[in-house]
């Protein structure tokens, strides 16, 4: 996997490689479909120093989520 799918899968994107204009128009599609189904979800964590995981279920078995498995905390005031 090169260096860009990487980074897009850890911070949970997907990364799109095209070599055509209609592989471009696919991919632009796809991403602006993305977009149309996207929702913010903010918490606020406990004071702490480093990296903790993350996990994002639903109930319903049909729906996939995508998001990052992880975030940075910091140290408390």
């Amino acid at each position: 996997r090169s260096t860009l799918a990487q980074l897009a899968h850890a911070t949970g994107g997907e990364y799109f490689a095209a070599a055509t204009p209609k592989g471009v128009a696919a991919g632009v599609k796809r991403v602006v479909d993305d977009l149309h189904h996207q929702y913010l979800i903010s918490f606020e964590a406990a004071a702490f120093d480093g990296l903790r995981r993350i996990e994002i279920r639903t109930h319903q078995p049909d729906l996939k989520v995508r998001s990052r498995g992880w975030y940075q905390g910091r140290p408390g005031e």
